[in-house]
């Protein structure tokens, strides 16, 4: 338990004690969990009465310490009395400001616990509550995450029940942070993907991709990408970096804005490097006139482009650990097989079954009815024109490059703007935002202190 929360306070997440045994037993459990510190001096905030019978809260020293720090200490009636006797908005301030600053909180009992757990909320505060007795159930079902040690009743209110007591809320908080980073990545892909569709459709003079084109670009390349990046792990250690709380913010937008510009600049750059070419011709397969040698490559040159957005977004994860997805590197190299496969069909077969005129005719037929009859693209028969068909080999060779420019700029536009997410969420810890209210800004200082 120790370990557990010293990884949590490394990670900037506040730990409290909310227990219904005494003072000193609450005390001695968070020094020895590493919730307080055991050099500091703990404080006692009590209840005594006068001789009229009023109460009145009381600090009592229940531990020396033999440094500077101050640990505080609330029991219940304590809690209720500050609770219920706040007579305008500076105390109400300043109770605030308690709550925030106590870390162990004893004699409580089950009602208060859960008004503790409202008024930390009120402050935003997102609070994780743990237990294992039937006092619990009340602040376990109105805690933001409510985690339940035992099968008992307190089961029932609570939101998980793990039986790994030790270490469940940092595995919480680990697999939350990966499921965040997973549905960031497939909302910013699922966009660029579409865009990327739209643009080629407007470059092929608004005419849609083959029924057989579009499965694939959809259903093997979009779909398996997806499905694959879901099996990526959490990282093993917390990241003192927090996940925002709005998804649509501006890091997610200049993302993926400037992936689609970056997208449709490759491949209009492609495109036209093709249509500028002094070889190039509007060539139109006898069996489908639809199907011109621009519409082909549109078709192979976008499915390249997929997975250099996966890439880029997948080595650029905040909470996870991408490297140990053998799922996705398995399904990475059948895309990319497949993709230049499509790309290079024979005529290089020629050079490769030259001992075999009977093999090469096979191989070439096979390759001309998939390229041809399966993905209604052009082909281009080596025997008919072998010139033509030398020259747009090396085209599609030298946009192998073009590619690999492509998948380096998407990495790296990605790295910097999580760069610039973090350098802007430092300024904001140091700068807090000035529409923020009076008692919050309190608070944030009480935190801080």
């Amino acid at each position: 338990m120790r370990n557990e929360i010293k990884t949590l306070k490394d990670s900037s997440i506040r730990c409290k004690i909310i227990t219904g045994d005494t003072v000193f037993t609450a005390t001695s459990v968070a020094i020895d969990s590493g919730v307080l510190d055991g050099n500091g001096r703990v404080l006692s905030a009590e209840v005594e009465y006068d001789q009229y019978g009023e109460p009145s809260v009381v600090w009592k020293e229940i531990q020396p310490g033999t440094n500077d720090q101050t640990e505080l200490a609330i029991t219940g009636p304590a809690f209720s009395l500050l609770r219920n006797h706040c007579a305008d908005k500076a105390q109400k301030v300043a109770y605030y400001r308690l709550v925030a600053r106590t870390n162990v909180f004893a004699e409580m009992l089950a009602t208060q616990k859960a008004e503790l757990v409202q008024d930390l909320k009120q402050i935003d505060f997102t609070v994780v509550m743990v237990g294992d007795g039937s006092n619990d159930s009340m602040a376990l079902n109105v805690a933001d995450v409510g985690i339940s040690i035992t099968d008992a009743e307190t089961s029932f209110a609570a939101q998980f029940t793990l039986e790994r007591g030790g270490q469940c809320c940092s595995m919480l908080v680990r697999e939350g942070r990966a499921l965040l980073d997973k549905i960031l990545y497939n909302m910013r892909f699922v966009v660029v993907f579409v865009f990327v569709q739209y643009v080629v459709i407007l470059l092929n003079d608004l005419e849609v991709p083959s029924e057989l084109q579009l499965v694939f670009s959809h259903f093997f390349m979009g779909f398996t990408l997806i499905f694959s990046v879901s099996f990526n792990k959490p990282s093993e250690k917390l990241d003192t970096r927090r996940p925002p709380r709005q998804i649509l913010r501006f890091p997610l937008l200049a993302s993926v804005i400037g992936q689609i510009f970056i997208q449709v600049f490759f491949l209009v750059f492609a495109m036209m490097c093709l249509r500028f070419s002094p070889w190039y011709i509007d060539y139109k397969f006898f069996m489908s006139p639809e199907v011109s040698l621009g519409k082909s490559f549109l078709f192979m040159y976008s499915n390249f482009q997929y997975i250099a957005v996966t890439l880029a977004y997948q080595f650029n994860y905040k909470y996870i650990v991408p490297y140990k997805n053998y799922t996705f590197f398995v399904t990475l190299g059948i895309t990319v097989s497949m993709c230049i496969l499509i790309l290079f069909p024979s005529p290089s077969f020629k050079y490769l079954s030259s001992n075999s005129q009977e093999m090469y005719y096979f191989v070439r037929e096979l390759q001309r009815r998939i390229w041809c009859d399966m993905f209604q693209m052009v082909w281009i028969d080596p025997e008919v024109s072998m010139e033509l068909a030398d020259k747009y080999l090396y085209f599609r060779l030298v946009n192998i490059g073009i590619v690999l420019s492509n998948f380096i700029v998407s990495w790296f536009y990605e790295f910097i703007v999580m760069r610039i997410e973090d350098f802007i969420k430092r300024r904001r810890r140091k700068k807090p935002k000035a529409s923020r209210l009076a008692y919050r800004r309190l608070l944030a200082d009480a935190i801080v202190n």
